[in-house]
């Protein structure tokens, strides 16, 4: 996809609800969290600031599984207009997600039992960094903050999430 492309996960409350007809199941979750640090491969720590985020950087995002870039996207942004099966908003602590799937979808029903069940409870996306700082370099566990994201390729509903 993109060499520079990077991926975290976070474990979030991620629900599951199916609509009155039957025909949708939404999920509904957060795939990015502001102001926490996870630990990354031992190697650093990372935090995403607050208003690292802004709404051109949530333009065109897509709900994969696992980072699945060869997978049928679940659902998709398209700047969060009539025409999207996903909606994405921020605020101070994170971003929020709601997508729309479709419930005679097998990848769906999948999700939606092992959200359900509390097998997979993360998220995950995929981003493009073009603002960071890095603190306590002399140490052997820096700090990196990443204050802006220039583009989140996608949003996934992960197995195993990195962020603790």
């Amino acid at each position: 996809m993109n060499e520079n492309m990077e991926t975290r996960m976070y474990v979030g409350k991620v629900e599951s609800r199916a609509s009155d007809d039957g025909q949708k199941i939404t999920i509904v979750g957060q795939p990015v969290v502001f102001d926490q640090e996870t630990d990354i491969a031992g190697l650093w720590s990372e935090s995403i600031a607050p208003g690292a985020i802004d709404q051109e950087t949530l333009r065109d995002v897509r709900l994969l599984i696992n980072h699945d870039f060869n997978g049928i996207p679940l659902a998709r942004s398209r700047r969060n207009n009539a025409n999207s099966t996903m909606r994405a908003t921020f605020n101070d602590f994170a971003v929020d997600m709601e997508a729309d799937l479709d419930a005679k979808n097998p990848k769906v029903i999948e999700v939606d039992s092992a959200i359900k069940r509390g097998d997979i409870s993360g998220m995950s996306f995929a981003f493009l960094v073009d603002g960071e700082e890095w603190t306590d370099l002399d140490s052997d566990y820096p700090l990196r903050t990443i204050t802006h994201i220039s583009k989140i390729f996608e949003f996934s509903i992960c197995t195993f999430p990195a962020y603790e």
